[in-house]
């Protein structure tokens, strides 16, 4: 599995330097910042941030139900 992500980091990064353009969420809520992007990047940072891997099932299986108030908004539910 973590071959097919370094793959998939590489042709990524290969593409990006052949003048591919893709946005990472905080570049994309730099430029247009909207409430459900600001609970995203929330959520992220409160995970450890986008180098975390699998931030997203983090996200998912959260303990903060109690002490959040932007729990019942996080993404990736």
């Amino acid at each position: 599995m973590n071959d097919q992500k370094n793959i998939m980091r590489e042709a990524l990064q290969k593409w990006r330097e052949e003048g591919g353009v893709v946005k990472t969420r905080k570049e994309k809520f730099e430029e247009n910042p909207t409430r459900k992007l600001a609970i995203e990047r929330f959520c992220i940072q409160c995970m450890g941030g986008e180098e975390n891997e699998g931030y997203r099932n983090h996200i998912k299986t959260c303990p903060s139900v109690k002490t959040c108030p932007l729990y019942i908004y996080r993404p990736y539910k």
